[in-house]
């Protein structure tokens, strides 16, 4: 971790934790003033090491968010996927603004089919678009100390929220079930709203008790997570947390060789020169569209070779969000054909593949001990869905194993330490 994130980090929690423990006015403005001037001096400190150093001097273990190839040019018609993903990213400042006209039907409709194609349920994502609603949901997730660091949201003209709600054994089981495909089909929203020039936000630290009670569920049902939307402010280049989250944390993007394996875990993926004029992606790139297509499995013939529809997965996974921006994850792609069909098989597979990318993560972090959430399946399954939509968007036809697939022998043949757990498998058919 470089001096700069180490030192933003520490900022974020002293601004959020110690002033809970200090409950008279007076010694709580006295912290107050001393904290203002910690972070004033905090932030001009960052911004000069970040002004200062040169891309090209940046630790060998991050890239950012730069494309590792330019991907689009290989195609013969507009490959726009690529546009979306890499113009997500999570927003923290909004400005006033109504949500366009058609954006919640068409969301409840995007919903709907995602849960259809991932074989998840729809009613486990809930939207409020409610003015009154969204700003008492937002006070009561606040409340508590680990999630006092979404209190920027109180101030924030947010117009919609999704709440992800599933039953709260299949959270704490030892191998979480269908909150995968729920977490999927929430991503595809995130990207549904890109499209739109909507800004989104995940939204770990909730307090989950108060946003079940609100939304009168089950006892039996926690809500995880939520995501955020509205108008985005335009960032700019002011020395505030925001500006610097993005240029030290959130816009940094580990390379491929750091989380991809060619075949066995510890063998780095090399991005190689692909020997290919162009490729025919499919007609039409919005996320609909793709949803339905594999939906329907309905694919055009993919002229794409195989190597650029694995690297083209593997590129979507890396620029997909993740908890803190830890990027924890490993996908190992495995090509051997005795090695493959091992892997198909453990996993239950029901076609024919031609590779597999086996995807896996270490099981605990600071994020999951903090807020007792499974982000090792949440990371997972936000990639999973980068990388089914692009694959989708190549013609590719795949299947995604995610249920029931025998960890241990996957996890074996990739080669994985045991702290590593595997979420699941893409075949490339």
């Amino acid at each position: 971790m470089e001096p700069a994130e180490t030192l933003l980090r520490t900022l974020l929690l002293i601004d959020t934790f110690i002033p809970i423990f200090f409950r008279s006015g007076k010694s709580l403005l006295c912290l107050e003033l001393t904290l203002n001037y910690f972070r004033h001096f905090a932030i001009i400190l960052v911004g000069y090491i970040g002004q200062t150093r040169k891309e090209d001097a940046m630790d060998a273990r991050y890239a950012t968010k730069t494309p590792t190839r330019d991907y689009p040019s290989l195609a013969r018609k507009n490959w726009s996927l690529w546009d979306v993903m890499y113009a997500r990213r999570s927003h923290r400042k909004y400005i006033q603004g109504e949500p366009p006209a058609d954006l919640f039907p068409s969301m409840l409709n995007l919903i709907e089919l995602s849960a259809k194609a991932r074989k998840s349920s729809q009613r486990s994502i809930h939207l409020i678009t409610r003015k009154q609603e969204i700003e008492e949901l937002v006070r009561r997730s606040c409340r508590g100390i680990t999630n006092m660091i979404n209190r920027w949201m109180l101030k924030s003209p947010i117009f919609g929220l999704l709440v992800i709600s599933i039953p709260e054994k299949d959270l704490i089981r030892e191998r979480p079930r269908g909150i995968s495909q729920i977490i999927m089909t929430a991503e595809d929203c995130v990207l549904f709203l890109t499209e739109r020039k909507v800004g989104s936000c995940w939204l770990g630290a909730i307090n989950r008790n108060e946003v079940r009670d609100f939304m009168r569920l089950d006892k039996e049902k926690v809500t995880p997570l939520m995501i955020c939307m509205g108008h985005p402010k335009q960032r700019t280049k002011s020395p505030d947390v925001d500006y610097l989250l993005y240029r030290s944390l959130s816009r940094k993007r580990k390379p491929l060789s750091s989380i991809a394996h060619d075949g066995i875990y510890g063998k780095p993926y090399a991005v190689q020169d692909l020997k290919v004029s162009s490729i025919t992606p499919a007609a039409r790139q919005d996320v609909e569209s793709l949803l339905q297509s594999m939906y329907n499995q309905d694919y055009q013939v993919c002229d794409a070779s195989l190597e650029l529809i694995i690297e083209s997965c593997l590129e979507a996974a890396r620029i997909a969000p993740s908890a803190g921006n830890q990027q924890e994850w490993n996908f190992i792609v495995v090509t051997e054909t005795k090695t493959i069909e091992k892997v198909r098989e453990a996993c239950g597979g029901r076609h024919s593949w031609r590779a597999a990318i086996i995807g896996s993560a270490p099981e605990t972090g600071l994020e999951s001990l903090l807020l007792d959430r499974p982000f090792w399946v949440i990371d997972l399954s936000i990639a999973f869905s980068h990388m089914t939509l692009m694959a989708a968007s190549m013609n590719c036809a795949h299947e995604l194993c995610v249920q029931d697939i025998d960890e241990v022998t996957v996890g074996k043949l990739a080669g994985l330490p045991s702290k590593i757990r595997t979420l699941g498998v893409l075949g490339i058919l």
